[in-house]
């Protein structure tokens, strides 16, 4: 791939500043996907500005407080570094289709757009030219500044993990708050996460007012450029949103598994969420399939009005004929403060092997 020149822009001086690597000592990486051993532990220095970008393998660190740090290198390892805002994004990559990246231990506060992207706005897309093995560990993401920011967007990427991190964004009135995006990837894995966006109260109207306009959604799965498949979200703690864990409706999806997750939003689950359009092959018809929903615990108690519900099957896409519902199961999951644990709406939509059983309400 083409690697960038690592160059900032020039400072009032007139000379280029350049990013600063200091080396110390050998170290091994242990990453999610794989033990990789590096030559040495590279501490990063930003830019006057903040600034940092990456165009070789290794694993960094660093003391200062970073702006933006833009990664165009396979083979990266953030890890530890402090993010103090002032930009819309916190990392990105800077070229499509990287492999074997991981941002860890890092703290950030106060982005306005997104704090951590890749293939998505900020970032250079991966829909021509895929990336693998993305892991986002440990991370501590606080308040975002702008409207309908997202805290985290991982797009067109096989092998996902976005595990124990805290997004903490119950102090924030920004309106549209979003925490986790994740839109054409496979094998996911999205574990022991808390996402707060903090908002409560009355749901209002359709779609959540105002719930819906303070805070959207906790965990989103879209498949804008690609089918999304082979995801696992379990055990996450997901609060204060309209949508807990919500599925779109562009390209099928396949293999998805909610499990033992504490939702506390106004829709827990909620499968073909959006109203087109439908960007497949496969035509005016979607198909979810292999799909799991157990063993979660919903609780609507800090929301009045309605509806409230646990998990809801539906069509809402006005561009495609029928959604199948394929080999799905509803089962052991517990609710409160609820008005339906499951709602399977009855039009536009062909059920093939949906079994619902064993939940609960109180």
């Amino acid at each position: 791939m083409t690697r960038p020149d690592t160059s900032q822009n020039p400072q009032t001086t007139g000379q280029t500043r350049r990013t600063i690597l200091r080396t110390a000592g050998a170290l091994t990486a242990l990453g999610v996907f794989g033990t990789t051993t590096a030559a040495a532990a590279t501490e990063l220095v930003p830019d006057a500005n903040g600034d940092a970008t990456i165009t070789s393998p290794g694993h960094y660190t660093g003391s200062a407080t970073f702006r933006t740090v833009t990664i165009s290198s396979d083979d990266v390892t953030l890890d530890g570094l402090t993010f103090g805002g002032g930009a819309s994004v916190a990392v990105k990559n800077g070229v499509a289709g990287l492999s074997n990246v991981t941002v860890q231990n890092c703290s950030f506060s106060g982005y306005s757009g997104r704090v951590i992207t890749f293939g998505f706005a900020e970032g250079v897309s991966n829909a021509v030219n895929r990336a693998s093995n993305i892991s986002i560990v440990g991370n501590s993401l606080g308040a975002m500044t702008g409207n309908a920011a997202t805290a985290i967007a991982v797009f067109d990427t096989d092998g996902v993990s976005v595990l124990e991190n805290t997004v903490d964004r119950s102090s924030e009135t920004n309106s549209g708050r979003r925490g986790i995006n994740l839109d054409g990837d496979t094998d996911v894995e999205v574990k022991r996460n808390t996402v707060d966006l903090g908002a409560s109260g009355n749901t209002g109207s359709a779609f959540g007012f105002p719930v819906f306009i303070a805070a959207r959604w906790t965990i989103q799965i879209s498949m804008s450029s690609a089918e999304s498949s082979d995801l696992s979200i379990v055990d996450n703690t997901l609060v204060g949103a309209y949508d807990g864990v919500v599925v779109l409706s562009q390209r099928d999806v396949t293999g998805l598994d909610v499990h033992g997750n504490d939702v506390e939003t106004v829709q827990g689950v909620r499968l073909n969420a959006a109203s087109g359009p439908t960007f497949g092959p496969q035509g005016p018809t979607l198909t979810y399939e292999d799909v799991t929903v157990s063993g979660n615990r919903f609780d609507g108690s800090r929301f009045s009005g309605s509806p409230i519900t646990g998990v809801r099957l539906q069509n809402l896409n006005k561009n495609a004929a029928d959604v199948t519902y394929r080999d799905v199961v509803i089962a052991g999951n517990r609710a409160t403060g609820v008005d339906d644990v499951v709602v399977v709406q009855d039009d536009g939509i062909t059920l093939e092997k949906v079994r619902v059983r064993g939940n609960r309400s109180r």
